[in-house]
């Protein structure tokens, strides 16, 4: 397993097991003290705000390739806040109603209820994602049936229930505004501090009508600290690290660990044990998540190779492959162009075939051009794979490059989300390919991307038209790839 992924899995399980004591940090702050979810809104995010950019000073001062050089929306961002307003503040009237447990498997709709709100904007849903809005319905209602009390005196398991799933519905709407807010732009941890910070929007009305106590005991201090710096500051930025080295899908599925954790949370520190039929409902919800989220590893020209799998990049096109780096081969590093800062972190690495033989590949292309039979590659240093495709696929048609937009439904026929493409600035269609086989020569056409594509280092204009040649480095946004042509040789 590479570094690259152990990190990723490193950072989301560190996000995840900071949100999935949540509950926990609240459950002991309500049991500790007499304060009220609306002093515990005020005081949470009075301390996650001041804590938020104080982590982003560090983060510029250490790792400043994190931060592109481009404008941030951010009133977008402060209008995110809202909503994680709106979720923070039901979740905590949830929890003086319902258990630790419960609130936590309804959160988990939140990926069901982006798919509710892509049906009200027109959007056609695959039979897939039907499959898993029906498994997530049963496991709210088998949830909801066996939901108990929370640590609140004679609480209302009913109104826990909604509260929750209003809290999911929350996460949703920052979820999808979010994207709106981010396509087309490189991922910036400045975006996460200034949603944060649109927190304070709420809070401030707030200190006009409630009156946050400050005589708390120590023991609570310590709690709301916790809760303020565990679980809300670290798991955003594990969120941003992880996903940046899992990518958006993979980062999903490891994250469906945190029911677990706080189960096991609940058990050991609130004497919570978990009913049977509260696990089942977990399962389906869990499972709707994944179903959502997996892309199938045998997606059209998917290959493995050796035990290390290849990403499913969910690609459309036919004779599409994938392929990994297995081992050093003949081939001579093309230097990386210093596009930027973040692009800096990319070098050229060696490349091998499905079949394992060595390929020497040369930067010139092949005499008379690209023929029908011979490969074209597009090459990621950064993940040490590759995305292989014959001429002939391009005869009949352009293929466009791009990531999915979840909130438009505009899908690319080369998916490059599984490359963290999205916070690496590429658009929903960033470019098209094509091919003139009487002039043997392949192109490329800028489909005005927000982020730029370029061509060894120099910008092309919107919807100009290129001609690749093998050595040729694009950058979609700051995802690099070495373009090579493999040249066919009859046996």
């Amino acid at each position: 397993m590479r570094r690259n992924t152990l990190e990723g899995l490193f950072y989301i399980l560190l996000s995840a097991l900071g949100y999935a004591a949540m509950p926990i940090w609240i459950n002991y702050i309500y049991r500790f003290s007499e304060i009220q979810p609306l002093e515990l809104f005020i005081l949470r995010f009075g301390l996650a705000i001041p804590m938020m950019w104080l982590g982003m000073g560090l983060l510029r001062q250490f790792l400043p390739h994190l931060f592109p050089n481009e404008p941030l929306r951010r009133s977008s961002f402060l209008v995110v806040g809202l909503f994680i307003s709106m979720a923070s503040l039901s979740a905590f009237y949830a929890l003086q109603n319902i258990s630790a447990g419960v609130y936590e498997v309804l959160l988990y709709t939140f990926p069901s209820m982006v798919s509710v709100l892509a049906i009200f904007r027109g959007e056609i849903l695959p039979p897939r994602a039907w499959v898993a809005l029906a498994l997530a319905s049963t496991g709210i209602l088998i949830t909801s049936l066996v939901a108990d009390g929370g640590v609140q005196t004679g609480g209302n398991p009913s109104l826990g229930v909604m509260l929750s799933l209003v809290n999911a519905l929350s996460v949703a709407f920052f979820l999808t505004l979010t994207a709106h807010a981010q396509r087309g732009r490189a991922s910036n941890p400045l975006s996460t501090a200034w949603a944060i910070s649109g927190t304070g929007m709420v809070v401030l009305p707030l200190l006009f009508v409630v009156e946050p106590r400050f005589n708390y005991a120590v023991t609570v201090w310590w709690m709301l600290l916790g809760l303020s710096l565990f679980s809300t500051t670290i798991p955003l930025f594990g969120v941003l690290m992880g996903t940046q080295k899992l990518g958006a899908s993979r980062a999903a599925i490891v994250n469906t660990i945190e029911p677990v954790f706080t189960f096991v949370m609940a058990a050991a520190l609130l004497n919570e044990i978990p009913k049977g039929l509260q696990i089942l409902g977990g399962i389906f919800i869990i499972g709707s998540i994944i179903l959502m989220e997996y892309r199938s590893q045998s997606a059209v020209g998917l290959r493995d190779t050796s035990s290390r799998r290849g990403l499913g990049l969910g690609l459309k096109a036919d004779g599409v492959k994938i392929v990994e780096h297995q081992q050093r081969v003949n081939f001579s590093p093309i230097p990386a162009v210093q596009l930027d800062a973040s692009a800096a972190q990319f070098t050229s690495r060696p490349y091998l075939t499905e079949n394992r033989e060595s390929v020497a590949m040369n930067p010139s292309p092949p005499a008379g051009g690209l023929g029908v039979e011979d490969k074209l590659i597009f090459f990621s240093p950064r993940f040490e794979q590759a995305i292989e495709l014959h001429a002939r696929e391009l005869l009949h048609r352009e293929l466009t490059f791009g990531c999915v937009d979840r909130v438009s439904g505009v899908a690319p026929d080369v998916n490059l989300e599984e490359w963290d493409g999205v916070n690496l600035g590429v658009a929903s269609l960033h470019m098209s390919l094509a091919y003139d086989p009487k002039q043997r020569r392949v192109t490329i056409t800028d489909l005005a991307g927000t982020n730029g594509l370029f061509v060894n280092g120099e910008k092309l204009c919107p919807h100009e038209v290129r001609s690749l040649h093998s050595g040729d480095q694009l950058a979609l946004g700051q995802l690099v790839l070495q373009v090579l042509f493999d040249k066919h040789t009859s046996s």
